[in-house]
């Protein structure tokens, strides 16, 4: 995976790095602590895992700034392998509430929102030894389900740049280039899209790259901030089955 494509890289340095990371690690850990089985308020704490008011103050943040136009998508997968663990288990350990969390078999975590949470002091638990896990952060597009136009597109990368701005440190935002493309991708190189505005343009899905959330190869339609802001209007229509990433 190249830097043009390390998004997911991009925001597991940003958690290695990270204030809150350091404060996390700093916290002694007793060798006795038991993983958890089933829903048990036991389990491993691991640096890996950002403080859970960190997530939430940067969910949150990127859900404000990009007005719902941009997701965050959060990974757990193996330090050793970059497999997801079809074992895994998470949760959310407060002073009163404990809440074992969904996750897909590719590893994505659903991290619920809540300022009481917050307020109950919630900290992620693993069934996994301390040193085990990896988390990666990715920036996702949100588009439209309905009609999708070259507005859509310019927007979502217009919410992105602005939300990288206000996540990424300062210090880390040099190493990576400023997000530029939507890329809508398929797993075969075979679709491809129309752009309408009066006479229809096709536009063949053949730009190949790795997915950097799947990191399986895919085939795209590159659109850019240029284009998407000088043809709003334009209707995109596409196969189902796309893959929406950011470039």
């Amino acid at each position: 995976m190249t830097i043009r494509h390390a998004i997911g890289s991009l925001f597991a340095v940003f958690c290695t790095l990270s204030p809150w990371l350091a404060a996390q690690e700093s916290q002694p850990h007793g060798d006795g602590e038991a993983p958890i089985q089933s829903i048990q308020v036991n389990g491993v704490r691991d640096p890996a895992m950002l403080p859970y008011e960190a997530i939430y103050s940067m969910l949150s943040k990127v859900a404000q700034v990009s007005d719902g136009k941009v997701d965050m998508a959060i990974k757990v997968v193996s330090a050793k392998t970059m497999q997801p663990m079809p074992d895994l288990e998470v949760a959310l350990q407060g002073d009163k509430d404990f809440e074992k969390l969904p996750s897909t078999p590719d590893g994505f975590l659903t991290v619920p929102l809540s300022q009481a949470r917050v307020d109950d002091k919630a900290v992620f638990l693993t069934n996994k030894k301390k040193g085990s896990l990896k988390v990666e952060f990715f920036f996702v597009p949100r588009l439209p389900a309905g009609p999708l136009r070259l507005g859509d597109i310019a927007d979502s990368i217009a919410a992105v740049r602005q939300s990288r701005k206000l996540v990424v440190p300062w210090y880390l935002r040099p190493f990576f280039p400023s997000i530029s493309e939507v890329r809508l991708c398929y797993p075969d190189g075979k679709q491809h899209v129309t752009i309408a505005d009066g006479t229809p343009v096709v536009r063949r899905a053949d730009i190949e790259q790795k997915s950097y959330i799947t990191r399986e190869q895919m085939f795209c339609a590159s659109f850019n901030i240029a284009e998407a802001s000088a043809a709003r209007d334009k209707l995109i229509t596409l196969p189902q089955g796309f893959s929406a990433l950011f470039h």
